[in-house]
């Protein structure tokens, strides 16, 4: 028999923490891209009770933990143990990655919380539909955590439009208020900056800016630093009466169903074990070639998928915001980006053990 050398003084340490657990398919390809990125390190699942979630902090912080994720029900409560919360989190109201850094002069420990679910979500959909967001008529369906941060994904995207619809539309309204606040606020600093850019020039001419800042200069990054992410921000800002709220079976909410491009559910209706269910109805009147895009991976296939692929459209599985969400978070703790080939082995084997 020999010896199994993998988990040593030296590991890195790192996991998850929330309640319940049972669910969890992180840490299969967390501790895979450990491997495949041939590091020294381990993520572990830890199902933290109710009442003890700082403690819970405090404890990873002095195991030496290079950071952990967050799942439900703690991605909002965590932001209170926290020393410093990216731009990301605050914006989307939630935090899923914690990363903890020691101060090497003082040793005293910083915790940076962060949230990958968007830019997770972003970057599957481009790869997974083939196009963005802009100029799309979209669907939200739902009004809880993972709409309203999609919801503020797809609208900084330059969506044409976006209508939220929930059982209860007074929630589905909030959502919608909470979205207008955010787009306004960052249609206001962007122009801001593009201002304070357009006076340094003027009071600059002979650099290189003299004919005008370019329009690189006047983009805003997409990542700023591996460490602190920045929000990526569309050219084009959605107005007021572009983001509307409705509830399931209204008029209103069927004319946006009928006519949007893409429709996302970010609802748990038609999770496992509730398989034979489906926000939308059988008889609903898919458009060929619309985007149906569930937040759902268990089933890979939903009822909801495979009735609008029985219409002719492109349906598409949370597997992929998952997995890339995922492999962000790992990138925040390693501070490395993992590699093209090592993302479509692991993306491949990843799909093939929750399809079985």
């Amino acid at each position: 028999m020999r010896l199994d050398m993998r988990v040593n003084s030296k590991t890195k340490l790192t996991g998850l923490i929330g309640n319940p657990l049972g669910h969890t398919v992180s840490p299969f390809l967390q501790n895979s891209l450990f491997s495949s990125m041939g590091i020294n390190g381990i993520y572990i699942p830890l199902c933290v009770p109710d009442g003890r979630l700082r403690d819970a902090v405090k404890g990873l912080e002095a195991f030496g933990f290079m950071g952990f994720n967050v799942t439900i029900p703690y991605k909002r409560a965590v932001m209170e143990c926290l020393d410093e919360i990216s731009e990301e989190a605050e914006l989307l109201g939630a935090v899923n990655t914690v990363k903890i850094t020691e101060d090497s002069l003082t040793g005293k420990f910083r915790l940076w919380g962060h949230n990958t679910d968007g830019d997770g979500f972003i970057r599957a959909f481009h790869e997974q539909a083939g196009t963005s967001f802009a100029d799309k008529k979209v669907c939200m369906l739902g009004a809880g955590g993972t709409a309203r941060a999609l919801t503020i994904k797809v609208a900084l995207e330059g969506a044409e439009s976006i209508c939220i619809i929930n059982r209860t539309e007074s929630k589905a309204q909030e959502l919608a208020e909470k979205v207008k606040q955010i787009i306004k606020s960052k249609a206001e600093t962007a122009t801001e900056s593009r201002n304070e850019a357009a006076a340094e020039c003027v009071n600059e001419p002979d650099t290189k800016l003299a004919n005008g800042p370019t329009d690189e200069q006047f983009s805003e990054p997409a990542i700023e630093s591996i460490n602190k992410p920045a929000v990526t921000i569309a050219p084009e800002y959605l107005r007021s009466e572009e983001i509307t709220a409705a509830a399931f079976g209204s008029t209103q909410s069927l004319r946006a169903l009928e006519q949007c491009d893409i429709i996302i559910n970010a609802t748990s209706v038609g999770m496992y074990p509730d398989i034979k269910s489906s926000p939308l109805e059988e008889s609903f009147p898919f458009r060929p070639n619309q985007i149906i895009y569930d937040v759902i991976y268990n089933p890979v296939e939903t009822k909801l998928m495979s009735l609008a692929r029985s219409k002719g459209c492109i349906a598409i599985n949370g597997a992929g915001m998952l997995f890339y969400q995922g492999v962000k978070a790992f990138e925040v703790w390693m501070d490395k980006v993992v590699p093209k080939k090592i993302l479509n082995d692991l993306s491949n084997a990843f799909i093939k053990y929750l399809e079985s």
